[in-house]
């Protein structure tokens, strides 16, 4: 029987005075690759497709005769505008990351791309159930992501940590609650009685 090679750990924990508690978590790399490797093959069928209808379009009677700007400017941004795109997703696949902070009473998501970011701050005191979850198939944009550590605060669940292996979720479930109190909604359950 073949011997399975665990996943290699994104995630890196840090606890500093001056950065206090934090996990970051850069894109994957396995994805990143994938889909570049993709926009990198349409990008380079289109060209070559948009090179062959520029070609029958200079020699049409459609373009116009001593100066050919009209179309082909038309046709050069739909060259330009996958690459863009394809840059785009470049950027994001290198630069993007999630990054958790806890200073006690608040936790934070921030989602980093290219020096931008995005934020939610929720209340300790507000989150509950800490888990792990498999989103495939909850939502669209996590469609083919299987694990997540989850949580519920004001009545929703939130994800972060989106595509991790489901070893490192749960290291990250278990890191999160040796260092910080988080109630479970089977914390206040009653047991029931055992009959012997």
């Amino acid at each position: 029987m073949a011997e399975s090679t665990p996943s290699p750990i994104r995630s890196t924990v840090t606890d500093d005075e001056f950065g206090g508690f934090r996990i970051t978590i850069p894109a994957a790399s396995h994805v990143a690759r994938r889909e570049f490797g993709y926009g990198l093959i349409c990008w380079a069928a289109g060209t070559a497709l948009l090179m062959v209808l520029t070609v029958f379009y200079l020699l049409s009677d459609m373009a116009p005769h001593g100066n050919a700007s009209g179309g082909t400017g038309f046709l050069f941004f739909l060259w330009v505008l996958p690459g863009m795109l394809l840059g785009g997703g470049l950027v994001h696949a290198t630069t993007s990351r999630e990054v958790v902070t806890i200073d006690g009473k608040f936790l934070a998501l921030r989602k980093e791309l290219a020096g931008l970011h995005f934020s939610r701050t929720f209340g300790m005191a507000g989150i509950r159930n800490l888990r792990p979850a498999r989103v495939v198939g909850q939502r669209n944009r996590y469609a083919h992501y299987p694990s997540a550590v989850s949580f519920d605060h004001g009545g929703a669940t939130h994800y972060f940590g989106v595509g991790l292996s489901e070893a490192e979720v749960l290291r990250l479930i278990k890191t999160l609650r040796q260092r910080f109190r988080i109630p479970d909604d089977l914390d206040d359950a009653e047991p029931l009685p055992v009959i012997q």
